[in-house]
């Protein structure tokens, strides 16, 4: 009976941690960016791509098209996502 408790006890407390944990990396805004802000992020993007990788504009040239993902947000504990705004061009 007292080992129960404390269970249920140790549970309510594992459950709460969590939630606050998993609270801390929710969006604060769940509205997606302008468009316009997401193709003007994208080519800085592939700006930066061109200027820091030998050969990018040869393989962007033969690339059927390519998915530009600027900025991608990572979380996870035990069970983990991501999230980010991008473009196919």
């Amino acid at each position: 009976m007292i080992f129960e408790r404390s269970l249920r006890k140790s549970g309510l407390l594992f459950a709460t941690l969590l939630l606050a944990a998993g609270y801390g990396f929710w969006p604060g805004d769940a509205s997606a960016a302008d468009p316009r802000e997401i193709d003007i992020s994208v080519d800085v993007a592939l700006e930066d791509f061109k200027k820091e990788v030998g050969g990018a504009d040869e393989f962007l040239a033969n690339a059927k098209g390519y998915l530009v993902f600027p900025k991608v947000v990572k979380a996870g504990i035990g069970v983990g996502g991501e999230y980010g705004e991008g473009a196919l061009r």
